[in-house]
């Protein structure tokens, strides 16, 4: 039996009745009870739920019989009676209010009552209320009115009920109640004595109930009445009430706990005293959260509107924030925060932090540990990175001090971007309060060494997490308040088959529907929003209706045809709301509130260009008109559903004149994306794009026929992947970003909304919100009235510098004009095409020639680490794209120094067929390709940008790394896949080529000869021997005196002839270099586990296979080794090698994410995992040390990483994605620091690598960058447009 559903906590969706049992078992029966008002919920939810009508029954007023019968029984089992004028007095009574309450309030009274009192004695009041008030006046004159009434608050103005040590606490804290209690004599330890909280909880008992909260047990009343009288009672005064909320405050931030409070004597004197409250930290000794702090704390300081300690203790604590967030949630942590957003006491600290939060749900939904790195990295302080701006400006200003006009004006720059740090320090002590507590969290965190995630105060306003895997569809209503999204579980358990609700304002989930079969792969909302029709896997339909806010399967049917099959919803001629389902021949028109089939028409589509493929047919609609194709086909079709049962009213549309040709793609216009609109005159139109042009074509469904024409970029257009009409603007999904183009005005198209991945669906919703879908699972929730960034954030968070074209021409366009003088020369020097001989800041390159659309955006695509032995430096390239209309690559060489983040030398190239590789402990690095005197490798000084030497006829191949030997001064190029040779940097000459044996090259060629196999992990043992593996054929050791292959070990022999694809075979070399591992995925392999481990000893040439399990406490490992399982569990296994050369697996854990790579650092301590998937992005720490295998610290970046280098033996690790490198420290106080001291090494590059003549502009433009940051971050973004406005307008004179 389950009582006043009503009364249940709206949090976690209790009212919402999901845990409640479908079907009960035999013999089970189960009553519920709730009010009938429909702002409970409670009632239409179980309408839903049980929907037989014999199953509920209105409880009416008590009738006399029912009354008489009922104390009847009470008196029985109270072994009471009462006399003949009492019964008739209680009957009588009770019968002016019937009510149940009442009545037990009648009886209690009337069981105190004797046989011969008198009449007046036996008085009882005429309503609930008022039985109330004389129960607690009849309580209060026993015990003390001040004692019962300080406890009885306390107890009300608790969030859900108080625990029996907290009411002692309380009441021993109130120095009122103490001094009323202790009017006679002082007692020796100042606290409220036990029995006299016992005496009044006894007298009240009927009316107590314990329950369950927080993990305690609460006393709180047990029915609805008697919280309205307290509140009436006793907190009706707001001063009152706030002292109440208060005192709660006060207990749970400690303030007295093991502290003696002041208080005034008999004689007037001021004492303290020991109250020996309970203790009250974020975690106690045992590890247990107090989630009773967490929780009643900042509820109190709420309601107490007590700002400073909220924001200091609660809203701008780090660690409280951590606290809650790993015990009760990230749900719970914001609802503190939208609540704070609701009262007087918004602030602007608490909603730049609440807006962080909502911008890192998909990190903090599973890793809440991540909030230090979240914080750090999207709340932009100017840190260390402006910090390092004004370090380069200074000393670019000492190189170049002879020239005073420069000195003169970069000074002042300086000065102005000091004192704007300055400022924005005393307007942000609390961010950077909170910052800093991040720096020294609790637990181990990665800390970015600055801000480079998407940061608050921008247009993205949510990024709603939750999905397990693929988000198929999703969908908006017409009042655009919430989105349904539909899901593809891998898993494929009933239970996480589900259609979700969210709130589109507050980034809220709001309901989450379980689909009994099938998942859902389309949905629709009907023009009402009161039914949602979903298409789903195994043949099945569902409509879903919404009740409040609610989600509900209505009713499902199983259909033939394929699963999941494309729908849209619309409306007929006169209203009724009908649903479309394309099926392999024909389409289905059923009711969209009862899912009844209506009729089926034949679709007429070509079956050999829809192949039978759901997702090859698009069905689009809007009114009663709906238009239907096939994907890659020059034609559609109207159905007109105005008259539903006219089945003669589908006509086709040739879109195309040329008949397709689908054998040749390359010349070939086809539909790829269509939706149909309201006409700007009248009637609906319908807009195509051309999948291979992009343009937009218009047709009228009045005419049918084509009139207008929006031309898109040409042949070398990025696609459109999705297209959808509101309020005369067309928004479109383009690869990462959102384009909307006004329809009526001059039909521009405007880039914006920036993702970091690919664009699959973009919806309009209301007050100018846009949900979008991408293919990370993330649903992203932006407010367009919300001003963009003035420009690209990724120009000032310390990275490669790969900036939008936009962005670059804004930056361009001030400083021309502000220094006219030299932007001619920097033009000139910026339009010449780059040669290995000059370095610029990489935006400058970007720029689209004269008559280029300059809407695109430039990408890196491809980024890889290349170490330095100098721990101080890193070498990065990357394959970038730029443009959307003319789509050029080029390559980017940089060199980062780590101690500060900075990028001390660029290289440029502009075709992909050049390779860029750093050579260790030297300035100079090599470049092989085209751009280089016919495919010739040249080495080039990073200083002076001139040709040291040029190896002829050597080009490294483009899968291959280069490596060089610092003992016997030779270079080892890939220059085949199956040859590295040797090159001497004196001489540069090839000295000789190294290659595998003729038996395994013949192996290769016969067994895989559509797989190429390259050299890889190519390692220097002290310059006398090299290892490398070749491919995942052999590994081969050879003498780098003689150059002659002294061993190779063939990995096909040893595994037993099994085939050891790349995909299966994972090789790594141990920290010492002296053992190299060969691992077969268990997943792949036919060996078991302890036999799908090589070792081989790179010295004496030994190999041995096997795994043992045998565990070797005292063993001292001659090598260890972290190897990654790409099994379906995903593993991480820790091996060692003994002093007989047998691996033992120390560790093994479950990764628990899609990881696909590992990196170890140096001394083999620790390692990183992660995928380099949009869908997984997240980078997981682990430590190794002491055979164990625990997993430190995790970080999730917006972008999917490429690659992840640890810097040297510290804990340290540079992360390398899409738009930068960055920089993370793993930071803690438990976290045992491994830190040498990076900047005591060498420095290899002096200055910026800037050639003089550019040195003024490159150091304005450091300045503004700073600066930017700055004014962007902590003052107002229209502020900071007014003064670029200003800029632009003012010369340099």
């Amino acid at each position: 039996m389950f009582d006043s559903l009503d009364q249940l906590d709206t949090a976690d969706g209790a009212r919402q009745l999901d845990w409640l049992p479908r079907k009960l078992p035999k013999h089970v029966k189960m009553i519920l009870s709730t009010l009938p008002d429909e702002k409970y919920g409670c009632l239409p939810r179980c309408q839903i739920l049980y929907p037989k009508d014999n199953c509920y029954v209105h409880v009416k007023a008590l009738k006399k019989e029912d009354i008489n019968g009922i104390l009847d029984k009470w008196l029985a089992t109270s072994k009471r009676s009462l006399t003949k004028p009492q019964r008739s007095h209680v009957v009588s009574v009770i019968e002016k209010s019937p009510q149940p309450l009442y009545l037990k309030l009648c009886f209690d009274e009337a069981l105190r009552w004797h046989s011969y009192d008198h009449v007046n004695v036996t008085r009882l009041e005429a309503t609930v209320e008022k039985m109330i008030n004389a129960l607690f006046q009849r309580v209060e004159k026993t015990h003390g009115t001040l004692m019962v009434s300080r406890a009885l608050s306390y107890l009300t103005v608790a969030e859900n009920g108080i625990t029996e040590v907290e009411m002692e606490d309380m009441l021993s804290l109130d120095d009122d109640v103490l001094n009323d209690v202790y009017q006679y004599w002082t007692p020796p330890i100042r606290r409220l004595p036990p029995l006299l909280w016992v005496r009044v909880r006894n007298d009240l008992s009927e009316y107590l109930v314990d329950r369950g909260s927080d993990g305690f047990q609460l006393i709180y009343w047990y029915h609805r009445q008697f919280i309205e009288t307290a509140k009436h009672r006793y907190l009706s005064d707001e001063d009152y009430r706030g002292f109440c909320h208060d005192m709660f405050a006060d207990y749970y931030l400690g303030t007295w706990s093991n502290k003696r409070k002041p208080y005034e004597t008999k004689d007037g004197k001021e004492a303290t005293a020991l109250r020996y409250v309970s203790v009250q930290p974020l975690v106690f000794p045992n590890g247990q959260y107090n989630t009773r702090k967490l929780t009643q704390l900042p509820y109190h300081l709420i309601h107490a509107g007590d700002k400073n300690p909220l924001k200091d203790e609660v809203l701008c604590n780090y660690e409280f924030l951590l606290a809650k967030m790993t015990s009760l949630g990230l749900s719970s942590v914001l609802h503190d925060f939208r609540w704070t957003q609701t009262t007087s006491l918004r602030d602007r600290d608490i909603s730049i932090i609440l807006e962080t939060l909502q911008l890192s749900q998909d990190a903090l939904e599973t890793h809440p540990t991540e909030l230090a790195g979240q914080l750090i990295g999207r709340i932009h302080g100017y840190g260390a990175a402006t910090v390092s701006m004004v370090n380069q400006a200074k000393e670019r200003l000492r190189e170049d001090g002879d020239n005073a006009e420069f000195v003169s004006v970069v000074t002042t720059l300086i000065q102005m971007l000091e004192r704007l740090m300055q400022q924005a320090d005393k307007k942000n002590a609390v961010l950077n309060r909170v910052l800093q507590q991040a720096r020294v969290s609790s637990v181990p965190v990665l800390i970015p060494h600055t801000g480079f995630l998407m940061p608050p105060g921008g247009q993205l306003k949510h990024k709603l997490s939750g999905h397990f895997d693929k988000v198929n569809d999703i969908d908006v209503t017409p009042t655009g308040k919430i989105i349904a999204t539909g899901m593809e579980l891998v898993f494929v358990a009933s239970d996480d088959r589900t259609v979700k609700l969210w709130d589109v304002l507050s980034g809220e989930l709001a309901h989450t529907v379980d689909l009994p079969i099938g998942q859902p792969m389309f949905l629709g909302f009907t023009q009402d929003a009161e039914y949602l029709v979903v298409s789903a896997t195994e043949k099945m339909l569902y409509i879903v209706k919404t009740v409040g806010g609610i989600l509900q399967v209505y009713l499902k049917q199983s259909l033939g045809g394929f699963a999941g099959r494309p729908l849209t919803v619309c409306e007929t001629g006169d209203g009724t709301p009908i649903a479309l389902l394309m099926r392999e021949k024909n389409i289905d028109i059923v009711s969209a509130t009862s899912g009844a089939l209506s009729m089926s028409v034949d679709d007429k589509l070509n079956a050999e260009k829809t192949l039978s493929w759901s997702e090859q047919k698009i069905i689009r609609s809007c009114g009663p008109h709906v238009v239907y194709c096939a994907y890659l086909d020059d034609e559609f079709y109207h159905l007109d559903l105005t008259h539903l049962k006219l089945t003669g009213n589908t006509t086709k549309v040739k879109v195309f004149e040329k008949e397709a040709d689908w054998t040749n793609r390359d010349d070939l216009d086809y539909i790829s994306h269509m939706v149909v609109c309201n006409s700007l005159s009248a009637g609906y139109d319908v807009v195509i794009c051309n999948g291979r042009t992009q343009d937009l074509l218009f047709y009228s469904l009045v005419s049918e026929q084509r009139i207008r024409v929006l031309p898109g970029g040409g042949d070398t257009a990025s696609p459109v992947n999705h297209m959808v009409v509101s309020q005369a603007s067309l928004y479109s999904g383009v690869l990462s970003d959102i384009q909307i183009m006004s329809l009526t005005g001059s039909n521009q198209r405007k880039v914006v909304l920036h993702h970091p991945c690919h664009v699959t669906k973009v919806l309009p919703a209301a007050n100018q919100m846009v949900v979008t879908m991408a293919v990370d699972n993330i649903l992203r929730i932006w407010d367009q009235n919300q001003e963009p960034f003035a420009a690209d954030m990724s120009m000032f968070s310390g990275q490669v510098g790969v900036t939008s074209d936009k962005a670059a021409n804004q930056w361009q366009g001030m400083l021309d004009s502000m220094f006219s003088e030299f932007s001619e020369e920097y033009r000139e020097d910026a339009d010449d095409l780059l040669t290995t001989k000059q370095s610029k800041h990489y935006w400058t390159n970007c720029k689209h020639q004269k008559g280029k659309d300059s809407t695109g955006a430039t990408q890196a695509v491809t980024t890889t680490f290349h170490p330095f032995t100098n721990d101080r430096y890193v070498g990065v390239t990357q394959d970038v794209v730029a443009g959307e209309q003319d789509q050029w690559w080029t390559q980017c060489f940089s060199v980062w120094d780590l101690t500060d983040m900075r990028c001390v030398r660029r290289l440029f190239l502009r075709t992909m067929t050049t390779r860029v590789h750093c050579i260790v402990d030297s300035s100079t690095v090599l470049v092989s390709g085209s751009d280089t005197n016919d495919g010739n490798t040249s080495l080039i000084d990073m200083d002076s940008w001139g040709v040291v030497a040029t190896i002829s006829g050597v080009t490294i191949q483009s899968t291959g790394r280069a490596t060089y030997e610092a003992t016997n001064d030779v270079l080892l190029l890939p220059t085949s896949p199956s040859e590295l040779s040797v090159c001497s940097t004196q001489t540069a000459s090839v000295k000789a080529v190294l290659a595998p044996s003729h038996s395994a090259i013949q192996w290769h060629s016969s067994q895989r000869p559509k797989k190429s196999a390259t050299f890889e992990q190519i390692q220097s043992l002290q310059g006398s021997r090299l290892v490398a593996a070749w491919g995942t054929c052999a590994v081969c050791v050879w003498d780098m005196k003689s150059f002659e292959l002294v061993h190779e070990i063939a990995l096909w022999k040893v595994f037993g002839g099994y085939d050891v694809g790349s995909s299966t075979l994972q090789l790594r070399m141990c920290e010492h270099r002296t053992h190299m591992f060969a691992a077969l995925d268990s997943a792949c392999s036919s060996y078991p586990d302890n036999h799908s481990v090589l070792v081989f000893d790179v010295t004496s040439g030994k190999v041995k296979l096997g795994l043992s399990t045998t565990k070797k406490p005292n063993e001292k490992w001659q090598a260890v080794a972290a190897i990654l399982r790409l099994s379906e569990t995903r593993t991480l296994q820790l091996v060692g090698v003994d002093s007989h050369g047998t691996a033992h697996l120390l560790n093994e854990v479950s990764l628990g994410h899609n990881a696909r790579h590992l990196a170890s650092s140096r001394l083999g301590h620790r390692c990183v995992t992660w995928c380099s998937e949009p869908v997984e992005q997240r980078v997981n720490y682990w430590d190794l040390t002491g055979g164990d295998v625990k997993r430190l610290a995790t970080f999730t970046p917006e972008e999917t990483v490429g690659d992840v280098t640890f810097i040297s033996d510290t804990d340290h690790i540079a992360i390398n994605s899409a738009s930068g490198i960055m920089k993370l420290q793993l930071c803690g106080q438990t976290v045992e620091q491994h830190d040498s001291k990076l900047a005591n090494t060498p420095v290899i590059f002096q200055g910026t690598g800037i050639p003089i003549s550019n040195s003024f502009y490159q150091i304005t433009i450091f300045i503004f960058e700073a600066i930017h940051r700055v004014f962007l971050t902590y003052f107002s973004n229209r502020i900071y447009q007014q003064v670029n406005i200003c800029a632009q307008q003012t010369s340099y004179s």
